[in-house]
């Protein structure tokens, strides 16, 4: 009996070592690993287009081809743009003509490959009429500094008269 006793204050030494070296052993150091962003917004970037417009006042149905040239600021999540274009467009009724333009964009970055944003301009054609345009996109990294802008565009001719809806397809490459 007398080493029963023993044997259950040497356990009970055991148990009460165990617990006092676990509790001071340090918390393992562990690296937390690096995050690095697959893709930075900010910069230059130039690119090619096409778009299909709509127009809502006449019974009119263009396309176009574009080049495009733009910059970037991203601010944490946030980023603002401002884009400039040519256009070389196909109407069912005038035929060839060509258009220019410039618009602001102000969008966030949901992730690092993708931005959500909208868009304000103006846009001339030939003839030395002038459009708004109104839009709202998103443009997705699609590869190293490759990205694909999908947009939807209003027009409205300022003054009155022709108004449409496009949307067009950007194929971007970025230099930063």
């Amino acid at each position: 009996m007398r080493h029963l006793g023993f044997l259950a204050a040497g356990l009970a030494t055991l148990i009460s070592a165990g617990s006092a070296l676990a509790a001071d052993m340090p918390d393992p150091i562990m690296d937390e690993p690096v995050v690095e962003a697959v893709s930075d917004w900010n910069g230059f970037y130039a690119g090619i287009g096409i778009d299909v417009q709509n127009s809502t006042t006449i019974v009119e149905h263009l396309a176009s081809f574009q080049a495009v040239v733009g910059a970037n600021a991203q601010m944490d999540s946030f980023l603002l743009g401002v884009e400039g274009y040519g256009a070389a467009r196909f109407s069912d009724i005038t035929g060839w003509y060509y258009a220019f333009g410039v618009e602001g964009r102000a969008g966030v970055v949901i992730s690092d490959a993708a931005v959500v944003y909208g868009a304000l301009g103006v846009e001339t054609v030939g003839s030395g009429t002038y459009y708004r345009t109104m839009g709202l996109g998103v443009e997705f990294m699609v590869a190293d500094n490759t990205s694909v802008d999908l947009e939807y565009k209003r027009y409205e001719q300022v003054g009155g008269g022709w108004n449409g809806d496009a949307i067009s397809a950007q194929l971007l490459w970025h230099f930063n």
